[in-house]
């Protein structure tokens, strides 16, 4: 049986939404799942127009061949969307609905292997519980939602931030990210630069916190999208001075790191408060989390080490690129072909290439450029050749196999750079025209994780940002943080076994089994997802290598 989920690209008011995608789950198990970006080329595109079609032609596939199509959406009633017009290509009894963040929830859930375990989804806020109004804020509505998983379902056991004009975790952030001069998609930049601010500056104002007497988190800003001056009014109130909205222009001074961390902090102790509130209720010691505060990988090692959480499943594609993956697994338990149980998740899902037909392409770009050269190496020498480079200080555009779903580039579509040098980092965000403050992650073997940061968990997903030993900031200085963290990328040989030897050969040169790993994307731009987008992005972005399959164009 063929199950698609997909999420739509605006509600009936005619919002836009972000983030679309398109999944299709066959007997159980996951064939493929794909951003909308990834196919669109429009960074954060909503809907499924070009990913639906796309995964379908690379199966064989077309719309008539599905059995089910599960649909969600966001900032609406769930009961009123089926009069979509998006949706007019299917049969109307092939059709279901699922409300935002049981979305999310399945998409964690479903696949964390986890028996039973409770379930957080946090976000900026998902389907209207109550009413329908082109005003959403003005309604009941999701923003931090509770259930328990197990083998009988997914149980709902509460809300927080459910109320008309409430501002949950995921909203307070999107508020700090504008006031700080960066877009509502930029709220990794907020836990970046929060390394950087004063812990004690704000810390005397409550901005959210959890109440131990009624269980409930509480927020002390409303939710009011069409009013500038909420978060001017509280800073106002509380006795803030000198923290003026910065230009997106302006420098990023002392000020905008101090309220970087209040906001990080605050919004970490909040959620901190509750998951230990409901882990002590429920009795429950395993953790799945989702919706975009899921993100936030200092929460999460957080979370780890000060709550009596003892395993945490953060799926990669957390946000809502992960609302396609929740439907279709909620689809194919809907009919008995459950998913969960099925052992380590892959990341890898995106449309499987035949790398060598790609290439007379990308060799047709390429080929009247002066200075590039192609080669084809077998495997061990392809490994050989790419790690001597990286030791050598080149940056190396790297694709291989499926691309991940979510935002992380996993070692699929990334670019590489030598974590020993210092400039490494520099040179990666200069390529990639970000601020000097981003920091750049590591990836890094897992049997040999423990060695080099401060942890016993594996993190595949690259979503915990964990304390560094002492030695390792002078062994690897390009992906440690300002604060001596590091949000690492643990690889083993079975997630994926070509990125892994990758490492494990540069282990060999340089006796430290860690690459510098980012997505491989400029600016403005999703991350690649063809051969043909990798070499275009080689070129404009000025790599030392690119290296596809088993093919390396390299700059002579």
């Amino acid at each position: 049986m063929l199950i698609a989920g997909i999420n739509l690209g605006s509600t009936r008011s005619s919002k836009q939404l972000r983030d679309g995608g398109a999944c299709i789950v066959s007997d159980g198990r996951i064939l493929v799942a794909t951003a909308e970006e990834r196919i669109s080329r429009n960074k954060r595109a909503g809907g499924f127009d070009q990913s639906l079609p796309a995964i379908l032609r690379h199966h064989g596939l077309t719309i008539k061949d599905l059995d089910h199509v599960v649909v969600s959406s966001c900032c609406e009633n769930t009961d009123s969307i089926s009069g979509s017009n998006a949706l007019v290509s299917f049969a109307p009894d092939k059709i279901h609905f699922v409300s935002h963040h049981l979305s999310h929830a399945v998409s964690c859930f479903g696949v964390s292997n986890f028996e039973e375990a409770l379930i957080i989804v946090a976000d900026a806020g998902g389907s209207v519980l109550e009413g329908n109004s082109p005003k959403w804020w003005t309604l009941p509505r999701e923003q931090s939602t509770y259930y328990i998983g197990s083998d009988r379902g997914i149980q709902l056991i509460g809300r927080d931030f459910d109320g008309p004009y409430e501002a949950g975790l995921g909203e307070i952030f999107r508020y700090f990210t504008h006031h700080l001069g960066w877009k509502s998609t930029d709220a990794g930049k907020v836990m970046s630069v929060a390394a950087l601010g004063d812990p004690k500056r704000f810390r005397h104002v409550s901005l959210v916190t959890f109440n131990s007497w009624s269980g409930q988190l509480e927020s002390s800003i409303a939710n009011d999208p069409v009013n500038p001056a909420t978060l001017p009014r509280f800073f106002a109130e509380n006795g803030f001075t000198a923290v003026p909205a910065r230009n997106p222009q302006d420098e990023v001074t002392q000020v905008h790191f101090d309220l970087a961390r209040y906001v990080q902090d605050q919004v970490g102790d909040a959620l901190l408060g509750k998951i230990t509130h409901l882990s002590k209720e429920s009795g429950l010691r395993q953790l799945c989390l989702a919706g975009g505060v899921a993100l936030n990988c200092v929460i999460n090692d957080r979370i780890l080490r000060e709550t009596p959480i003892e395993r945490i499943f953060v799926q990669p594609a957390a946000g809502d690129h992960g609302q396609s993956l929740g439907n279709a697994i909620w689809g194919a338990n809907l009919v008995g072909e459950w998913v969960n149980g099925q052992g380590h998740f892959s990341p890898y899902l995106g449309i499987q290439y035949d790398w060598n037909l790609e290439i007379a392409e990308v060799s047709h770009i390429l080929a009247d450029r002066v200075g590039i050269q192609c080669t084809y190496h077998e495997n061990n020498t392809l490994l050989r050749v790419t790690a001597a480079r990286l030791a050598d200080g080149k940056i190396v555009g790297w694709v291989q196999g499926r691309s991940e779903i979510g935002p992380r580039a996993l070692g699929n579509r990334s670019i590489l750079a030598d974590p020993r040098q210092a400039s490494s980092k520099q040179r990666l965000n200069s390529i990639k025209k970000r601020e000097w403050f981003v920091p750049v992650a590591p990836a890094v073997l897992e049997e040999a994780a423990s060695e080099y940061f401060q942890t016993d968990w594996p993190s595949p997903y690259m979503l915990r940002a964990v304390p560094v030993r002492a030695m390792t900031s002078a062994l690897v200085p390009a992906v440690i943080h300002a604060d001596n963290s590091a949000r690492i990328q643990t690889v083993n040989r079975e997630q994926n076994t070509q990125f892994y030897d990758l490492i494990a050969e540069f282990g060999k040169l340089s006796g430290v089994p860690i690459l510098a790993n980012t997505s491989f994307n400029g600016k403005g731009q999703p991350i690649v997802e063809t051969a043909k987008e990798a070499a275009i992005s080689f070129l404009d972005l000025g790599l030392d290598m690119l290296v596809i399959g088993n093919w390396i164009f390299e700059r002579s």
